[in-house]
């Protein structure tokens, strides 16, 4: 038969898996594996990683490492009880949950590489950007991945741009959407979902509250509703809830409560940061987050009603992946889920 034509590289990184049925077994396969790469220096790693993963059984007693050339790889097979090589043993079958961040701690260029390499992020993010180019007038990959080579002043003005709530809520859910898709294309799909605040839109897309398409379309109604109200700050500090109710006052609101010496607190910014520096003269760790509005505040009251009649257009189905809800703690109902008034809960409440 004719020699198969050579591939393009495709990943930087590649993941190398074995399994066995013993550890003794696991030892012999290692071995083996580090002879096959000392004769065959020359073979794609591409597809020694492809057929180790696809074309072989998986047994309990497995190990694994990753590597960016022949060199590398070797040295892993050659030292598998190195810090570089997972080994471990599988029990019961464990669950995964998918965790969603909210609006912070987008950046630009944030899952670039991933994008640049990984078809699969990158059909995704491409599908949900087209989605939101008609809600939002511009394609927001443009100020995600700005060019490599821009100017100091171009990468400096989308460093900025993306801080602002109308922009950075639909790139951050894209991103998230994207790289949940990615984990789910090689295997690992989640038993369970949370998301926190923003987060909780790619959760329930996923569990199949809504559809993609409605998904982004209120993330970007959520974002420009903003641009209604007034701008405000969001302090996190190292409180637990009991704490931090005392700073609480006509003017600031306890926008999450993250763990038990975890809360953040939203409000205008003057008052945000005469709060700071209250808490700096007290010893009291805090940092701002990086968003223009104050989230879970007083100030989205005047909005909520809108956002309630927009989500009532949408078609809203009981969650098929259990999802915890932000505004009770426990697990989403399928009342909630399907209930336009719990997401405008969702927006405002702590």
């Amino acid at each position: 038969p004719p020699e198969p034509a050579p591939r393009q590289a495709g990943r930087p990184v590649r993941l190398l898996t074995l399994s066995a049925k013993s550890a003794a077994a696991l030892e012999d396969a290692t071995n083996a594996l580090a002879s096959h790469l000392r004769h065959f220096p020359d073979e794609n790693l591409d597809d020694t990683a492809y057929t180790l993963h696809v074309g072989r059984s998986e047994f309990a007693h497995r190990r694994a490492f990753v590597a960016r050339d022949h060199p590398e790889a070797l040295q892993c097979a050659d030292l598998p009880h190195s810090p570089t090589v997972a080994t471990g043993k599988t029990s019961d079958p464990h669950s995964v949950a998918f965790l969603f961040s909210g609006q912070g701690p987008q950046d630009c260029n944030m899952g670039r590489e991933l994008y640049q390499t990984e078809p699969v992020f990158r059909e995704w993010l491409d599908t949900c950007a087209d989605q939101a180019r008609p809600h939002l007038g511009f394609d927001f990959r443009e100020m995600l991945y700005p060019p490599e080579d821009a100017a100091i002043e171009v990468a400096r003005e989308a460093a900025e741009q993306i801080k602002l709530t109308w922009n950075a809520q639909p790139i951050l859910f894209a991103v998230e959407y994207a790289l949940a898709q990615l984990w789910m294309s090689w295997g690992v799909r989640p038993a369970k979902l949370i998301g926190h605040s923003l987060g909780d839109y790619p959760a329930a897309c996923l569990s199949g509250i809504f559809t993609l398409e409605d998904a982004i379309s209120l993330v970007c109604a959520r974002g420009n509703l903003m641009r209604k109200v007034s701008e405000g700050a969001m302090l996190a500090l190292s409180q637990s809830e009991t704490e931090a109710a005392r700073w609480i006052n006509d003017g600031l609101s306890l926008a999450a409560v993250n763990a038990p010496e975890q809360c953040v607190i939203s409000g205008p910014t003057a008052a945000i940061v005469a709060l700071k520096e209250q808490l700096s003269r007290q010893g009291i760790a805090s940092h701002r987050l990086q968003t223009s509005h104050a989230f879970h505040s007083r100030s989205i009251d005047p909005i909520l009603d809108v956002f309630v009649e927009l989500v009532r257009q949408k078609q809203l189905r009981a969650p098929q992946i259990p999802l915890v809800s932000n505004v009770t703690g426990t697990w989403l109902t399928e009342k909630e889920a399907t209930d336009p008034a719990y997401w405008a809960r969702h927006f405002r409440e702590t």
